[in-house]
Protein backbone atom coordinates (compact mmCIF):
# COMPACT_ATOMS: atom_id res chain seq x y z
CA UNK A 1 0.00 0.00 0.00
CA UNK A 2 1.47 3.36 -1.24
CA UNK A 3 2.07 6.30 1.87
CA UNK A 4 -0.34 8.64 1.81
CA UNK A 5 0.45 12.73 2.43
CA UNK A 6 -1.89 15.08 4.12
CA UNK A 7 -0.53 18.44 4.81
CA UNK A 8 -2.64 20.45 7.47
CA UNK A 9 -1.69 23.64 8.37
CA UNK A 10 -2.25 23.70 12.39
CA UNK A 11 0.74 24.36 15.00
CA UNK A 12 3.19 24.79 12.07
CA UNK A 13 2.59 20.30 12.02
CA UNK A 14 2.72 18.07 9.01
CA UNK A 15 0.98 14.91 9.57
CA UNK A 16 1.94 11.64 7.98
CA UNK A 17 0.24 8.07 7.70
CA UNK A 18 0.52 4.60 5.76
CA UNK A 19 -3.07 4.75 5.15
CA UNK A 20 -4.35 5.23 2.05
CA UNK A 21 -7.31 7.88 3.42
CA UNK A 22 -6.04 9.85 6.34
CA UNK A 23 -8.57 11.26 8.45
CA UNK A 24 -7.93 14.66 10.10
CA UNK A 25 -10.22 14.49 13.21
CA UNK A 26 -8.85 17.69 14.56
CA UNK A 27 -11.28 19.64 16.73
CA UNK A 28 -11.68 22.81 17.94
CA UNK A 29 -11.06 23.12 21.64
CA UNK A 30 -12.50 25.78 23.96
CA UNK A 31 -10.77 26.56 26.79
CA UNK A 32 -13.45 27.11 29.92
CA UNK A 33 -12.17 29.33 32.69
CA UNK A 34 -11.06 27.34 36.11
CA UNK A 35 -13.93 27.22 38.68
CA UNK A 36 -17.31 25.28 37.88
CA UNK A 37 -19.12 26.06 33.83
CA UNK A 38 -22.06 28.01 33.75
CA UNK A 39 -25.14 27.23 32.17
CA UNK A 40 -24.99 29.46 29.35
CA UNK A 41 -21.54 27.94 28.89
CA UNK A 42 -22.24 23.99 29.06
CA UNK A 43 -25.50 25.26 26.42
CA UNK A 44 -22.39 27.03 24.29
CA UNK A 45 -20.18 24.21 24.05
CA UNK A 46 -23.30 21.62 23.47
CA UNK A 47 -24.46 24.26 20.56
CA UNK A 48 -20.73 24.04 18.96
CA UNK A 49 -20.67 20.49 19.02
CA UNK A 50 -24.34 19.76 17.12
CA UNK A 51 -23.05 22.55 14.77
CA UNK A 52 -19.87 20.61 14.01
CA UNK A 53 -19.63 18.84 10.55
CA UNK A 54 -17.47 16.15 9.19
CA UNK A 55 -16.26 17.43 5.69
CA UNK A 56 -14.25 15.09 3.41
CA UNK A 57 -12.12 16.63 0.45
CA UNK A 58 -11.79 14.61 -2.33
CA UNK A 59 -8.87 15.71 -4.89
CA UNK A 60 -8.63 14.07 -8.57
CA UNK A 61 -4.91 15.29 -8.97
CA UNK A 62 -1.37 16.11 -6.78
CA UNK A 63 -0.03 19.66 -7.65
CA UNK A 64 -2.12 22.86 -6.96
CA UNK A 65 -5.31 21.10 -6.93
CA UNK A 66 -4.50 19.22 -3.91
CA UNK A 67 -3.18 22.46 -2.31
CA UNK A 68 -6.60 23.90 -2.68
CA UNK A 69 -7.95 20.79 -0.88
CA UNK A 70 -5.51 21.44 1.69
CA UNK A 71 -7.10 25.55 2.29
CA UNK A 72 -10.70 24.11 1.96
CA UNK A 73 -9.94 21.74 5.03
CA UNK A 74 -8.17 24.17 6.91
CA UNK A 75 -10.59 26.41 6.62
CA UNK A 76 -12.97 24.18 7.82
CA UNK A 77 -11.15 22.90 10.97
CA UNK A 78 -10.61 26.55 11.78
CA UNK A 79 -14.37 27.22 11.86
CA UNK A 80 -14.95 24.03 14.22
CA UNK A 81 -15.31 21.44 11.55
CA UNK A 82 -13.55 18.01 11.03
CA UNK A 83 -11.90 17.57 7.48
CA UNK A 84 -10.46 14.73 5.99
CA UNK A 85 -8.53 14.75 2.62
CA UNK A 86 -8.78 11.37 0.07
CA UNK A 87 -6.28 12.13 -2.70
CA UNK A 88 -7.32 9.59 -5.73
CA UNK A 89 -3.49 9.81 -7.13
CA UNK A 90 -1.96 8.66 -4.14
CA UNK A 91 -4.33 5.73 -4.24
CA UNK A 92 -3.18 4.86 -7.48
CA UNK A 93 -6.65 2.62 -8.80
CA UNK A 94 -6.19 0.54 -11.45
CA UNK A 95 -8.48 1.49 -14.30
CA UNK A 96 -12.34 0.10 -14.33
CA UNK A 97 -12.75 -2.62 -16.95
CA UNK A 98 -15.97 -4.69 -16.65
CA UNK A 99 -13.51 -7.74 -16.66
CA UNK A 100 -11.38 -6.87 -13.71
CA UNK A 101 -14.41 -5.68 -12.10
CA UNK A 102 -15.74 -9.37 -12.30
CA UNK A 103 -11.92 -10.50 -10.95
CA UNK A 104 -11.68 -10.67 -7.03
CA UNK A 105 -7.80 -10.53 -7.74
CA UNK A 106 -7.78 -8.09 -9.71
CA UNK A 107 -10.59 -5.38 -8.20
CA UNK A 108 -9.16 -2.74 -6.07
CA UNK A 109 -10.41 -2.94 -2.11
CA UNK A 110 -11.98 0.60 -1.85
CA UNK A 111 -13.96 -0.22 1.75
CA UNK A 112 -11.61 2.67 3.33
CA UNK A 113 -13.35 5.24 0.19
CA UNK A 114 -16.68 4.31 0.93
CA UNK A 115 -16.44 4.33 4.57
CA UNK A 116 -15.12 7.89 4.83
CA UNK A 117 -17.85 9.03 1.79
CA UNK A 118 -20.44 7.56 3.70
CA UNK A 119 -19.11 9.19 6.97
CA UNK A 120 -18.96 12.22 5.96
CA UNK A 121 -21.32 15.05 6.01
CA UNK A 122 -20.18 16.53 2.80
CA UNK A 123 -17.75 16.39 0.35
CA UNK A 124 -16.41 19.03 -1.68
CA UNK A 125 -14.98 18.00 -4.72
CA UNK A 126 -11.94 19.34 -6.31
CA UNK A 127 -10.41 18.49 -9.80
CA UNK A 128 -9.12 20.08 -12.70
CA UNK A 129 -10.15 20.72 -15.91
CA UNK A 130 -9.35 17.80 -18.24
CA UNK A 131 -10.38 18.01 -22.01
CA UNK A 132 -13.82 20.09 -21.28
CA UNK A 133 -14.34 17.70 -18.59
CA UNK A 134 -13.09 15.43 -15.41
CA UNK A 135 -9.77 14.03 -14.87
CA UNK A 136 -10.05 10.31 -15.66
CA UNK A 137 -8.79 9.71 -11.61
CA UNK A 138 -12.06 11.05 -10.99
CA UNK A 139 -14.14 9.36 -13.39
CA UNK A 140 -12.56 5.94 -12.98
CA UNK A 141 -13.04 6.51 -8.81
CA UNK A 142 -16.78 7.32 -9.62
CA UNK A 143 -16.95 3.97 -11.92
CA UNK A 144 -15.22 1.58 -9.23
CA UNK A 145 -17.70 2.69 -6.20
CA UNK A 146 -20.95 2.18 -8.86
CA UNK A 147 -20.21 -1.27 -9.33
CA UNK A 148 -22.62 -1.71 -6.04
CA UNK A 149 -24.57 0.48 -7.55
CA UNK A 150 -27.70 0.12 -4.56
CA UNK A 151 -25.53 0.68 -2.06
CA UNK A 152 -23.79 3.99 -4.13
CA UNK A 153 -26.44 5.16 -4.86
CA UNK A 154 -27.99 5.38 -1.27
CA UNK A 155 -25.08 6.72 0.03
CA UNK A 156 -24.60 9.47 -2.51
CA UNK A 157 -28.45 10.78 -2.30
CA UNK A 158 -28.86 13.85 -0.74
CA UNK A 159 -25.09 14.16 0.06
CA UNK A 160 -24.54 18.20 0.54
CA UNK A 161 -21.37 18.46 -2.04
CA UNK A 162 -19.37 21.53 -3.06
CA UNK A 163 -16.95 21.62 -6.29
CA UNK A 164 -13.61 23.49 -7.12
CA UNK A 165 -11.33 23.71 -8.84
CA UNK A 166 -7.71 24.95 -10.35
CA UNK A 167 -7.73 25.11 -14.23
CA UNK A 168 -5.75 26.81 -17.04
CA UNK A 169 -8.60 26.92 -19.08
CA UNK A 170 -10.93 28.81 -16.43
CA UNK A 171 -12.48 25.34 -15.28
CA UNK A 172 -16.03 26.10 -15.99
CA UNK A 173 -16.31 22.85 -18.39
CA UNK A 174 -14.97 20.70 -15.41
CA UNK A 175 -17.36 22.25 -13.10
CA UNK A 176 -20.33 21.82 -15.06
CA UNK A 177 -19.35 18.06 -15.77
CA UNK A 178 -19.17 17.30 -12.24
CA UNK A 179 -22.56 18.94 -11.57
CA UNK A 180 -24.02 16.81 -13.68
CA UNK A 181 -22.32 13.77 -12.65
CA UNK A 182 -23.25 14.42 -9.22
CA UNK A 183 -26.78 15.44 -9.27
CA UNK A 184 -27.38 12.44 -11.59
CA UNK A 185 -26.24 9.94 -8.65
CA UNK A 186 -28.71 11.96 -6.16
CA UNK A 187 -26.23 14.11 -4.75
CA UNK A 188 -27.24 17.99 -3.53
CA UNK A 189 -24.89 20.28 -5.22
CA UNK A 190 -24.69 24.09 -3.96
CA UNK A 191 -24.82 26.30 -6.56
CA UNK A 192 -21.78 28.14 -5.44
CA UNK A 193 -18.49 26.96 -6.80
CA UNK A 194 -14.50 27.78 -6.54
CA UNK A 195 -12.89 28.45 -9.51
CA UNK A 196 -8.95 29.31 -9.81
CA UNK A 197 -6.19 28.78 -12.41
CA UNK A 198 -3.26 30.70 -13.09
CA UNK A 199 -4.47 34.32 -13.31
CA UNK A 200 -7.14 33.69 -11.03
CA UNK A 201 -6.40 32.40 -6.92
CA UNK A 202 -9.03 31.05 -5.11
CA UNK A 203 -11.55 33.13 -3.58
CA UNK A 204 -11.49 32.96 0.33
CA UNK A 205 -15.11 34.91 0.65
CA UNK A 206 -16.06 31.61 -2.15
CA UNK A 207 -14.36 29.37 0.30
CA UNK A 208 -15.39 30.61 4.05
CA UNK A 209 -19.50 30.83 2.09
CA UNK A 210 -18.87 27.01 0.60
CA UNK A 211 -18.00 25.99 3.95
CA UNK A 212 -21.02 27.59 5.77
CA UNK A 213 -23.41 26.68 3.45
CA UNK A 214 -22.84 22.84 3.22
CA UNK A 215 -22.37 22.84 6.75
CA UNK A 216 -25.99 23.40 7.58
Amino acid sequence: MRANYVSVLRHGCDLYSDARVLRISIRCLRLRPRGSSTTAQLQESITTRSNMARFLMITATSGTNRELADVFATTAIEKGHEAEIVDLVEMDLPMFTMARSKDPKSAPDISDLISSMTEADAWIVIAPEYNGSMPPTLNNAVAWMSMDWQNFRTMCTGKPVGLATHSGGGGAHVIMAMRQQFSFIGADVIGRACLSGRDKEANPETIDAMIDNLAR
